[in-house]
């Protein structure tokens, strides 16, 4: 009695502290009503060691915070009805309902204190922007201070479909933008089976992910492929505010995208919304303005014609890679399955490097074979030409002139007046028709291109008219699925 006397309140509150530290769970709740009750109104030191208790192991002392708050707290103060909802996310007491009424109430807390402009001047007031702000910035030396927003995050994967969405909601509204933690722990969620905690996590994301941030671009780039449409438009939404001016990369993989849409056509049809807006976003990103070409695109995008939509976005690749705003489709999709393949693909890379030895005698092959089969045989192309020119050869002994995409004895006349980058990808392309390809989906290939452009009474072989790559377009559609080596 003597030490409380001298030593007043503060002794009390003091001693009281030291209590909350007893092994037995209800001599700790006891010690929470009794701090509320000898302290102050509104006592942020007390308020402190009130809100630290919910992260008590004991539900018994747990409960006992939102009573011992209201004896601190005037009627209605939102830091009792946070407290209330914290008791209600705990689902060994609580059903699916109250733990996603709690989360949409912590939610719109949050969302208050950001966007409405607190009337007056109150104590009240600016307590509870100080309380969100702390929630948004928990500190971090307090390592046992299991925060509300860690609370939120810990919903993210409730049992329950429509928590965890509430969650998702709960942390967009209550997280800064730019907010690493909260950011990675969406990230980890893009996968949920539910398409609507998907779109709520796209959205998410879109607010607090920051811009130009390979982490949490890519992942949204993948939900392209959602088997949900509304998924696809929001992933589409999101990126618009993601990406950045110049981004050559997210370009050329939306390009690619665009490349391989036709594969889900069976799943999906054709996507038309998906696809012109993933398109204008390409178009956003480059800054390109060519309206003739635009314009094109977006006419075959629109096409029932399947065959016609993806020559016509293959053409459109072939002029931003001439001029120089994206990379080859062909190298983008190698870079892709070696990235796949990993340490294998280096390995075999690493192994096939050549020493000066034998460049050199690489080099002295090259010369070898142009001396001795590529010039003569132009030489004698060129002295067929001039006999038939002067009638001393008929035009049955003419041999047929090489056609586009045709090869002969490794030799493609074709694809030397062709800029390097479309020669590229006519060589791989030819590769990977001949060795991936089966017998049967080529030979379909080519019965489906006569029958579909041949003109009655004409005998034209337009399989060999056609480019390497718009052939091996053909054979995968009949397919149904991509080739590669």
């Amino acid at each position: 009695v003597e030490r409380y006397s001298f030593g007043g309140q503060d002794t009390v509150i003091h001693d009281l502290t030291e209590l909350l530290k007893h092994e037995h769970d209800e001599v700790r709740a006891c010690v929470a009503d009794c701090l509320s009750k000898v302290g102050l109104q509104n006592d942020e030191t007390i308020i402190g060691l009130l809100n630290n208790l919910m992260d008590d192991e004991s539900r018994t002392v747990r409960v006992q915070v939102p009573k011992a708050l209201k004896n601190l707290l005037a009627e209605g103060d939102s830091r009792i009805t946070v407290s209330e909802s914290l008791l209600s996310l705990e689902p060994a007491y609580h059903t699916e309902v109250e733990r996603r009424q709690a989360l949409q109430q912590i939610g719109n807390l949050a969302y208050a204190s950001q966007n409405m402009r607190i009337q007056g001047w109150s104590v009240e007031d600016a307590d509870l922007v100080g309380f969100w702000n702390a929630i948004r910035q928990p500190k971090q030396s307090q390592a046992h201070n299991v925060t509300i927003r860690a609370k939120v995050l810990r919903r993210l994967r409730d049992d329950d479909t429509w928590v965890r969405r509430a969650a998702v909601e709960a942390c967009r509204q209550s997280a800064k933008p730019g907010d690493e933690e909260a950011v990675l722990e969406l990230v980890a969620m893009v996968n949920d089976h539910s398409f609507a905690v998907r779109i709520a996590v796209v959205e998410a994301i879109m607010v607090l992910g920051t811009p130009d941030d390979r982490r949490v671009i890519d992942p949204i780039l993948s939900k392209l492929n959602d088997v949900s449409h509304l998924v696809r438009l929001s992933a589409v939404s999101a990126l618009e505010h993601l990406v950045r001016l110049g981004d050559g990369e997210t370009a050329r993989s939306l390009m690619s995208w665009l490349q391989t849409s036709w594969e889900y056509l069976k799943t999906r049809g054709n996507d038309t919304k998906v696809k012109t807006e993933v398109f204008k976003l390409l178009l956003h990103i480059l800054g390109f303005k060519d309206v003739e070409r635009t314009e094109r695109l977006l006419h075959a995008l629109s096409s029932p014609k399947l065959h016609y939509q993806r020559n016509a976005i293959a053409d459109f690749d072939d002029f931003l890679v001439s001029q120089n705003l994206v990379k080859s489709y062909f190298e983008h999709r190698k870079e892709l399955q070696e990235a796949k393949e990993g340490t294998k693909v280096t390995k075999a890379r690493t192994g096939m490097r050549y020493g000066t030895a034998q460049m050199a005698a690489i080099t002295l092959i090259q010369k070898f074979v142009v001396k001795t089969v590529l010039e003569p045989r132009k030489n004698a192309q060129a002295r067929q030409f001039l006999r038939a020119r002067h009638g001393k050869t008929s035009a049955v002994d003419e041999k047929p002139k090489m056609k586009m995409g045709t090869s002969s004895m490794g030799l493609d006349l074709g694809r030397m007046s062709m800029p390097d980058h479309i020669a590229a990808d006519e060589e791989l392309a030819e590769r990977i028709l001949r060795r991936c390809v089966p017998t049967d989906i080529r030979s379909a290939a080519i019965a489906t291109t006569h029958e579909k452009y041949k003109t009655p009474g004409e005998d034209i072989k337009l399989w060999d008219r056609m480019r390497w790559t718009e052939r091996l377009r053909l054979s995968e559609e009949l397919a149904g699925k991509v080739f590669w080596l």
